[in-house]
């Protein structure tokens, strides 16, 4: 929550940038999309490793494009 409030008032000023605190899991867009999703060392401290990834895609325009950055490939087992 402390980098939330952090990036918050760094980017205060930019009008095209929309911050939304919730579990990806859950699909906090609630139906919206989005041209593309970046995840940076999320999945391996998910619960549900494959719900995430389908909740991601499902936010995602038609031709919207996901970014994955993964630390350990193995943690999602």
């Amino acid at each position: 929550a402390d980098q939330l409030r952090v990036a918050r008032c760094m980017l205060a000023h930019r009008r095209n940038v929309t911050f939304i605190e919730g579990a990806v899991e859950d699909n906090p867009l609630w139906g919206k999309r989005v041209d593309w999703v970046y995840s940076r060392f999320l999945l391996m401290h998910v619960h549900d490793a494959r719900r995430a990834l389908l909740a991601m895609a499902a936010m995602l325009t038609e031709g919207g494009a996901l970014l994955l950055e993964i630390a350990d490939i193995g943690s999602l087992r």
